[in-house]
C-alpha cells in the first residue's frame, strides 16, 4: 500500500494493526504525528517494507519487540523520535536496510547491531548520539553503508579492524572523533570515506590496501605531515578534500586529475551530487522472494 505524499493528518490509526497480510506500506511525507500504536507494532506480521519517513512521529524507536519478523527495509528518518535506540530493533533479524537518521535519538550506539547479520545499510546520522563507535560495526560481513554523521560521537577510531568487513561507504563527518586514522579503516572495498570536521590527528594513512576509493573527505581535522605519494597509485579517486588541516609540503603532481578541495572550495553542490550518485550506484540491495510486491528498490551490490 502506497499512501506517500498526501495530506493525511493526526495520529496513526490503531486499525493499521489489523492488516495482517500487508507486505508493503509507505505512508511517508504526510502530516501524521504522535507515537506508533502498539497494536500496529504487534500486528502486520507480514510486513516486508515499512516507510514512515518525513512526518512528525514521536516517542521511542521500537522500545519493545514487534512482530515484524519478515521486515527487510525500515525507514523512520526525519521524524521527532527521542530516547535511546530501542532494543525492539534487535529482534528484526531479517533487516537489510535501517534508516533512523534525522531524529532526536540519544544515548550510545548499541553493540547488538552486529547481530543483524543481513544488514546492508545502517543510517543514524543527524541525531544526538554520543560515546564511541562500536568496533563490531566495522567487521560486519554484510554492512556496506554506515552513516553516523552529525552526532556527538567521540573517542578514537577503532584500530583492530579485521579487514574482512564489507563496508563501501563510511560517513562520520561532524562528530568529535579523535586520534589517528588507522590504516585498517581503509579496507579494500571502501568507495566513499567522509571524516570531515572531527578532531583527527597524525598523518594521512598510506592507503596500502585501498583499491576502489572514489571520494576521500578529510577536511576540518588536525592532520599533519605531507600528502602521501602513495595516493598516486590510487587511480580511482575522483574527489579529495584535505582543506583546513595542518598539512605541509607540496601537492604531488600525480593528483592533477583529481578534484581537490585544499582550500576554501565552494563545491558542496557537486559533492552532494557525487555522493548521491555513488550511493545509488553501489548501495543497491536486491530483495528476493518478495511475492508480487514491486518495490523498485535496488539490486545487490556486485
Amino acid at each position: 500500500m502506497n499512501l506517500t505524499t498526501n495530506g493525511f493528518q493526526g495520529n496513526l490509526p490503531s486499525s493499521l494493526g489489523n492488516m495482517e497480510i500487508i507486505e508493503f506500506l509507505d505512508i511517508s511525507h504526510n502530516s501524521f504525528h504522535g507515537k506508533l500504536p502498539r497494536s500496529f507494532l504487534k500486528g502486520c506480521d507480514s510486513l516486508i517494507v515499512l516507510k514512515l519517513s518525513h512526518k512528525k512521529l514521536s516517542g521511542e524507536v521500537f522500545p519493545e519487540a514487534s512482530n515484524f519478523f519478515s521486515i527487510l527495509e525500515l525507514s523512520m528518518d526525519n521524524n521527532l523520535f527521542t530516547g535511546k535506540i530501542g532494543r525492539g530493533l534487535q529482534s528484526l533479524r531479517s533487516l537489510i536496510m535501517l534508516d533512523i537518521s534525522n531524529n532526536n535519538l540519544s544515548g550510545v550506539i548499541p553493540s547488538w547491531f552486529d547481530q543483524l547479520q543481513d544488514l546492508h545499510s545502517l543510517q543514524i546520522s543527524n541525531n544526538l548520539l554520543e560515546g564511541e563507535v562500536p568496533i563490531s560495526l566495522f567487521n560486519m560481513s554484510s554492512l556496506q553503508l554506515l552513516a553516523l554523521s552529525a552526532n556527538s560521537l567521540s573517542g578514537d577510531l577503532p584500530q583492530a579492524i579485521s579487514g574482512y568487513g564489507a563496508l563501501k561507504v563510511l560517513l562520520l563527518r561532524d562528530n568529535n572523533l579523535s586520534g589517528v586514522i588507522p590504516d585498517t579503516l581503509l579496507g579494500k572495498n571502501i568507495i566513499v570515506l567522509d571524516l570531515r570536521n572531527n578532531r583527527l590527528s597524525g598523518n594521512i594513512p598510506e592507503f596500502i590496501n585501498t583499491q576502489y576509493i572514489r571520494i576521500l573527505l578529510l577536511r576540518g581535522n588536525n592532520l599533519t605531515g605531507s600528502i602521501p605519494r602513495r595516493l598516486c597509485a590510487v587511480r580511482s579517486i575522483h574527489l579529495l578534500d584535505l582543506a583546513n588541516n595542518k598539512l605541509n609540503g607540496s601537492i604531488p603532481s600525480c593528483l592533477r586529475n583529481a578534484s581537490l578541495g585544499l582550500g576554501r572550495g565552494g563545491y558542496i553542490r557537486r559533492l552532494f551530487i557525487i555522493i548521491t550518485f555513488f550511493l545509488w550506484e553501489h548501495l543497491s540491495v536486491h530483495f528476493s522472494n518478495l511475492c508480487s510486491c514491486k518495490m523498485g528498490l535496488l539490486s545487490i551490490m556486485s
